[in-house]
């Protein structure tokens, strides 16, 4: 196992070992739970001083050894805790440094009583932290590290097994412990695994066919041996690393019988569908179908927030009955649990059939097909499930009805769309289905807005604010896939504390109930408001776990929409090069024309080829021009200015004014005039009309267009010679820029602060592009927007002490002399 953390306990044993001693036996003890690095903590510190002679027997310090290393102390005999015993109550004249290692919970009471009166030093190793895990698996995203950390408890063994599979040694050494408990022993854990949760004697006595007594006897040994421990009235192994590993070492026939004896106990007993599932997930015989039918029931109630284990059950049913409808939903949970390729192809088979859980499927169905750009075959399929829809449930044809509506929409057919949408809603429904109607609601909402009437879209959205409000965490959990598609208009109507309040809440229901798809959408939502908010690093974050999510699901075409958002934060920042290689791998992801945020992908492929001064075809933004959002017209804008193209500068300003559809896209319509204003020599007026796009912003979380403006105002007050009120502005968008590492602009701001004759530090804070890492970079960020090094840990997965480094490493490379400083100047590269 590789050596990672421990650094502070090996110090301090050195520097124990290395102590000037005197005529006296003295102790270090290096105790904690199984597998957290005792041998090696005691191995490095004996190889860090060579020259001291050590024994691995209590007699030989008796004899004059100078040191006795007593590791897995918990196994030794009765003869050596005599001798400890004495070496604590007489022990003479003897020169003599004992280092023991244990696990206290196997060590008997008596002898951690005699323990306890020792005088020196005391090492107790706890787990590793989620910076030391990263460490130990190499290169994981945020969320992987998260769930592995969480998993393994910080033990490295555990971490191991589940990052990569139990090593031959360690399972070995693991298994050794469970044959010290005798033939009995094994037997009954043995049984005790194949129950896995919740262990009572009356379950392992049917599964392993023994004598009450002897089982209670074996369940004993095992937990003082530490395999098992106690929890309330049941008993459950240490980690499931260890019960997946006794498990395994059981003969497959008599592993099958246990299940079904264990479930036949169940069946008597009345046990919960999911116990019982637990082992007719391997006990049940073809053609069982009531095996099949507690299959199906335990699946369902466990599907919300344990997909995987719902699909096992599922796969079993349908494998001990065959039937349509399991198959359905089997799909149906592959796709919930990230199997995506294997679901799709499942419910290809059976995409014509119908039944209690259809809708769900079929929503969850064509929810995948149009993140993967195949729009058209989603609104085909629901057309042939509508048309061989049979008499039923209401709510399930609302369902497939309003997701119809959406993939009429997206197709190019809003007129068709917006009357099946009027259709839905037009449908009674009862409260736990009212979610269907919020998202017809946002559809009619969006097309509003598209079509300019703006009155209309703040109706139709308040209306789905509130249905949303309203639902319950079960109700949201049921109907997610529908229910998170409000949120997009929301924020596209700069309701942005609406937006991350209904944001966070369905990204919450989603990660609780495992639907991989909505968090993934939600991830990439977060980012995009951040990215407007200047919360830069908080963006990062995000757009990484949706990469990460998105590579699980098979890398669709929305994936592009993050890397089109890396593209403009890296371009922000400087780092031309690497804008340019996000804005290509985007287009090159994304199906043309097929998605509303093709535009987006389209325009920063245009910015990062000008930024490199590579041609950009004169129509190449001709097919999504209308399709921009504000903050990207006025982008554009500024980009045809700087070219000195005045005529595209000023057609771009033009759609910016008419894209003006709430405070935030007309703060970024007046500064977008402003700037033709001053391109123009208009100084005063372009002053005035970024003045109002400031105070505009400021009425918004849009930070870095606040910062625009302040710019675009401060340009305009040095050339009126008003240089006190100019460099005021220009401070303020210093500060804003420096805060969310906009590094580009920020030069922008020093070149014209020092052309009033402003010393600013450029060595101060500056750092070439790709000085600071990625992580770097993430940490930078947060520390800039005030966050503590607590704060950042958490939200990073870090060890606090992590971050405290990469803190100081910032601090160096970039020449700054404190968080203060960092915060109101730093520039990342």
């Amino acid at each position: 196992m590789s050596w990672v953390g421990r650094s502070g306990e090996l110090d301090e044993l050195v520097a124990f070992l290395g102590a000037q001693r005197t005529r006296a036996v003295r102790f270090a003890q290096v105790s904690g739970d199984p597998w957290l690095g005792k041998t090696a903590l005691l191995n490095r510190a004996r190889q860090a001083v060579p020259e001291l002679a050590f024994a691995t027997d209590l007699r030989d310090g008796l004899a004059g050894a100078p040191v006795v290393l007593l590791d897995d102390l918990h196994l030794a005999g009765p003869d050596t805790f005599a001798l400890l015993d004495k070496l604590i109550h007489t022990p003479g004249r003897l020169r003599l440094t004992v280092l023991l290692g244990y696990r206290p919970r196997q060590l008997a009471p008596e002898v951690q009583a005699l323990l306890d009166e020792v005088d020196g030093l005391r090492v107790a190793l706890g787990p590793l932290s989620p910076a030391e895990c990263g460490e130990l698996v190499g290169s994981a995203s945020p969320a992987r590290l998260a769930e592995l950390h969480a998993a393994s408890g910080g033990n490295p063994c555990y971490l191991r097994a589940l990052a990569e599979g139990p090593a031959a040694g360690v399972r070995a050494a693991l298994l050794s412990e469970v044959d010290r408990l005798g033939e009995t022993g094994v037997l009954v854990l043995r049984a005790a695994a194949v129950i896995g949760e919740a262990i009572t004697a009356d379950l392992v006595a049917p599964a392993g066919d023994c004598l009450p007594a002897r089982v209670r006897q074996a369940l004993d040994a095992a937990v003082a041996a530490d395999l098992l421990r106690e929890n309330g009235a049941v008993l459950e192994f240490r980690h499931p690393v260890v019960r997946r590993l006794v498990y395994g070492s059981a003969p497959h026939s008599w592993r099958i019988e246990a299940h079904r004896r264990v479930a036949a106990v169940l069946l008597a007993q009345r046990a919960p569908a999911p116990e019982r599932a637990r082992q007719l997930e391997f006990a049940a015989r073809p053609g069982d179908r009531g095996a099949a039918e507690v299959l199906v029931r335990a699946a369902r109630e466990v599907r919300g927030r344990e997909p995987a284990t719902a699909a096992r059950w599922l796969t079993a049913a349908q494998r001990v009955c065959p039937a349509l409808d399991v198959r359905l939903e089997l799909a149906d949970v592959l796709i919930a649990a990230g199997r995506t390729e294997q679901g799709m192809g499942l419910f290809q088979e059976v995409v014509g059939s119908a039944g209690p859980i259809a809708a769900r499927a079929v929503i969850r169905y064509s929810a995948v097909e149009r993140m993967f750009g195949r729009n058209l075959t989603a609104r085909a399929v629901l057309r042939r499930v509508l048309d061989t829809w049979p008499d039923g449930d209401p709510a399930e044809l609302a369902a497939v009805r309003a997701e119809l509506a959406y993939a009429l929409h997206n197709t190019g057919d809003p007129e068709g769309a917006v009357e099946l949408a009027g259709q839905v809603l037009g449908t009674p429904l009862p409260r736990p289905a009212t979610l269907i109607h919020a998202a017809c609601h946002s559809l009619l909402a969006y097309h509003h807005w598209t079509a300019g009437a703006i009155e209309a879209a703040k109706d139709a959205v308040e209306q789905s604010i509130v249905l949303v409000d309203e639902a319950t965490t079960a109700e949201l959990a049921d109907w997610l896939l529908i229910a998170e598609q409000c949120v997009g208009i929301v924020l596209h109507l700069g309701r942005f504390a609406d937006a991350r309040r209904l944001g966070e809440r369905m990204h919450q229901v989603a990660r609780d109930t495992g639907q991989r798809l909505v968090l993934m959408r939600g991830h990439l939502r977060s980012a995009f408001g951040q990215v407007l908010a200047g919360e830069w690093a908080l963006a990062e974050v995000n757009l990484a776990e949706a990469a990460e999510l998105a590579g699980r699901i098979g890398r669709p075409p929305v994936l592009a929409y993050a890397l089109m958002l890396r593209g403009y934060l890296a371009g922000e920042r400087g780092d031309l090069v690497a804008a340019l290689g996000f804005a290509e791998q985007a287009e090159e992801l994304a199906p043309a024309g097929d998605h509303p945020w093709w535009a987006q992908v389209r325009w920063q492929l245009a910015e990062a080829r000008r930024a490199m001064d590579l041609p950009v075809p004169a129509d190449f933004l001709a097919e999504v021009r209308d399709n921009l959002l504000a903050p990207h017209l006025e982008q554009l804008t500024e980009s045809a200015l700087r070219r000195g193209d005045p005529v595209e500068a000023a057609d771009w300003a033009r759609r910016c004014r008419a894209a003006a559809n709430e405070p935030g896209a007309l703060a970024y319509a007046l500064l977008a005039e402003a700037r033709l204003l001053l391109a123009g020599g208009e100084r005063s007026a372009a002053a005035r009309l970024a003045g109002e796009a400031v105070q505009g912003f400021a009425r918004t979380p849009l930070r870095p267009g606040l910062a625009r403006a302040h710019l675009v105002a401060g340009m305009a007050l040095a050339g009126l010679g008003e240089r006190a009120a100019a460099l005021g502005e220009l401070e303020r968008a210093s500060e804003l820029f420096a805060a969310c590492g906009a590094n580009r602009l920020l030069e922008q701001t020093i070149r014209v602060q020092r052309g009033l004759g402003r010393r600013v530090s450029r060595a101060a804070g500056r750092v070439a592009p790709g000085e600071l890492t990625a992580r770097e970079h993430q940490v930078a960020g947060l520390v800039s927007q005030g966050c503590t090094n607590r704060t950042i840990a958490d939200r990073l997965a870090l060890s606090e002490r992590t971050v405290t480094t990469h803190v100081s490493n910032i601090l160096a490379k970039t020449g700054l002399p404190s968080r203060t400083a960092l915060a109101a100047h730093l520039l990342r590269g």
